[in-house]
Order: structure tokens, then C-alpha cells, then sequence
């Protein structure tokens, strides 16, 4: 049937009704009678439906004339039903937030609260949390408490069409990060994001000798007696900087860590040797008293006493521990429980790297199993 204005009003079946003149064009009759003008296609081997308009109060011809432009629009890529449903649904949580708002904080305010707290960041780690601050600004006013895996998708699609795919990724793991600070559940993430490339470490095994020289000899120091923990334990600085007198117990030789990245309470063991950089530190200090307050580890000694090491800060120490873990043959499951990581994947990718020294040895193993005298072969 041709789809005329006078056509359409004697349609009263209900189901879909298609053009014969126009391919995709169709009416649908809804079992509430209710008719609307509708386009259907095949585009790229994909079927797609779209509604145009309703019947009563469209003409035949300027819905025609819509189904022609929405045709053109899909063959390109552009979704004009999708733009306006993203429109609806923005203005839908603006005026979500704009009730709530008195209610929870906003998400700028979380972050300022955040990098206050964490007080002991680097100016470069700073600027960075700041700078996500840009990415996230089209999202400043919504409540991470009602955050949903479809809100997260379609940030993280519109970050990186916006700024790049490793910038998106970093400002969802950044939105985690807050959420575990404000203690609200973070929905789980159904879509694939690009993973960023893991910075290789800057410390070898061969230079925690060099500072753990350096915190013997100088066990009064705060920031080496921290550096000297962090190092020997595999401690992030910010552990460090929350334990407490009744965390350590120099009896049994550990450690307790209560506030950690994954809410998880850890444990720590001390050897002799770190117990006796922390005894000078314990000895007049009270039930509950902070044992390292506002240290800052390397950023504040290096300079004085490790001038000959290359480029480094506090969470190389940590990423140092894994590798000399690893050199001297413990195992990668023990060593993730040992750092309290939650998966082997962020252990493997981001902390266990090879160094020179272990390729070279590699390299090494496979020349010599070359050279050995050669077996008959049975």
C-alpha cells in the first residue's frame, strides 16, 4: 500500500503496514490503536528500527521525507535518535543532581577532599588527579552513589572521542578510587576498556642494597627508617604514614595495616634488621600515636643521600620489592598476598618487570644449555 495521510487513518490492523514506493517506510499499529510512522533497515548486515514519529499529528510527507534523511544518516554513522536519547537521559541526571544535591556531595568536591587527605602526594601525582578533573568536568554534578555499568560506558565513549581511549580509562579508574574513598560500591564494568602501558621500574635489586646500606647506617633518619620499611615490606607511603604504635608488634615481628588501597586489613612481617630501624622511632611514643607522620620517604632524601640512583620515588621502592622477590626465586602467588593485590594480572603487568641483569641471565642459561655436552639421542 501507498502511505498516504488519507491511507494511514483507514489502517486499523494492528502490526506494521509497509510502503510499496518508499523501502523501510512503514506505519506500525500498536494494540492501544495508536499508529506511528516508523523506518526500517538493513544497514552494514545490521538490522535497525527506528520510530519517526506519531501518526496523528505528523504528515505522511514529512515523515516520508524523514525516512529518506535518517536512511543517509545511518549509511554514515550518525544517529539522530541515539544524539536526542543521550540528550533526554543528560537532562534526566541533571535534574537528578540538582535534587540530590544538597543531599551528597558533588564529584569535584570529592576529589578536592580526596587529594587533601592524601596530603603526601607528589606535585606530579597532584597535577595529574587535578587534570582528570578536566576530563571528568562535563560529569561534575553527579552522584557516585547511584553511578550504573551504562553511565560508566558512555563516559568512558565519550572521554575518549573527546580527549584519547588511555585518558578514559584512567579517569573510570579514577571514578573507583573515589568511590572506595567516599565508600560507596562501584558497578561492576561490562565493557572493555584499553588497558595503559605499565611504566617500567626504575630500581633494581642492585640498588636496594646501596639503600638499605644507607637506612642501617643512619637509623634516626624518619624518612630513611621509612624508606627502609618500604623497601623491606614492599609498603605503599601512604600505609606507612597511618601506622600507628599499636600496629606494630616488634614481639612477634609484624605489622598491621588497617586502612589499605582494597579496604582489606594486611599483614607485614619484619625482619630483625627492619625491626631495628623502627625500635629508635617506637621508643617514646604513645599508645596509638603515628609512628612515621608526614614523612615523605624519598622525595626527601634522595637528593642527600642517593644522588647516584637514577630517577625514582617512594612506590619504586614497592615495585623494587617485587622484582628482588621474584629474582631470588618466591613464588608470584606468594608475592601478590605479600604486596595485598588483589589479582595476579596487576602484579604481572604493572610490577613484575625483567631487568638487565635477569635477561642477560637468561640469554646466559640458554648459550650455556647449548655448550653442554650433548646427550645420545635414544
Amino acid at each position: 500500500m501507498k502511505l498516504t495521510d488519507t491511507t494511514v487513518k483507514s489502517i486499523d490492523r494492528v502490526g506494521i503496514t509497509r510502503d510499496e514506493t518508499q523501502s523501510g517506510f512503514a506505519v506500525r499499529v500498536g494494540s492501544n490503536g495508536k499508529k506511528s510512522y516508523i523506518f526500517e533497515a538493513k544497514i552494514y548486515g545490521k538490522s535497525v528500527r527506528r520510530v519517526i514519529g506519531n501518526a496523528d499529528t505528523l504528515k505522511c510527507a514529512e515523515a516520508r521525507q524523514i525516512a529518506r534523511e535518517v536512511y543517509v544518516e545511518l549509511r554514515q554513522g550518525v544517529d539522530r535518535f541515539s544524539m536526542y536519547r543521550k540528550k533526554v537521559d543528560d537532562e534526566k541526571l541533571k535534574k537528578l543532581a540538582e535534587a540530590t544535591k544538597l543531599k551528597a556531595p558533588t564529584l569535584f568536591e570529592i576529589i578536592d577532599r580526596y587529594i587533601e587527605r592524601n596530603d603526601h602526594l607528589r606535585p606530579d601525582t597532584q597535577r595529574f588527579y587535578n587534570g582528570l578533573k578536566v576530563e571528568l568536568k562535563p560529569y561534575h554534578y553527579i552522584d557516585v552513589a547511584r553511578l550504573t555499568s551504562s553511565m560508566l560506558e558512555d563516559m568512558y565513549i565519550e572521554i575518549s572521542n573527546r580527549v584519547s581511549s588511555i585518558r578514559a580509562t584512567k579517569a573510570i579508574k579514577f571514578l573507583s578510587t573515589l568511590c572506595n574513598f567516599v565508600e560507596v560500591p562501584f558497578p561492576r564494568i561490562k565493557f572493555h576498556m584499553e588497558k595503559p602501558k605499565a611504566r617500567m621500574a626504575r630500581l633494581e635489586p642492585n640498588h636496594g642494597k646501596l639503600i638499605w646500606e644507607v637506612c642501617l647506617q643512619n637509623p634516626r633518619r624518619k624518612d630513611l627508617a621509612a624508606v627502609g620499611l618500604m623497601m623491606s615490606t614492599g609498603m605503599r607511603i601512604a600505609e606507612v604514614r597511618r601506622l600507628t604504635t599499636a600496629d606494630v608488634d616488634l614481639i612477634e615481628g609484624h605489622a598491621t595495616l588497617r586502612e589499605t588501597k582494597n579496604h582489606r586489613p594486611h599483614r607485614v612481617y619484619l625482619t630483625d634488621s627492619c625491626m631495628k630501624i623502627l625500635r629508635p622511632h617506637l621508643n617514646y611514643l604513645r599508645k596509638d600515636d603515628l609512628v612515621f607522620p608526614n614523612v615523605t620517604g624519598m622525595n626527601n632524601v634522595k637528593s642527600t643521600y642517593f644522588g647516584s640512583l637514577p630517577k625514582c620515588g617512594n612506590h619504586d621502592l614497592r615495585k623494587m620489592f617485587v622484582i628482588t622477590a621474584s629474582t631470588v626465586g618466591i613464588d608470584t602467588g606468594i608475592i601478590k598476598n605479600a604486596i595485598n593485590h588483589a589479582g595476579n594480572d596487576i602484579t604481572l603487568a604493572h610490577y613484575m618487570h625483567s631487568t638487565p641483569a635477569q635477561l642477560r641471565r637468561c640469554f646466559e642459561y640458554v648459550t650455556q644449555f647449548y655448550e653442554s655436552k650433548r646427550h645420545a639421542v635414544v
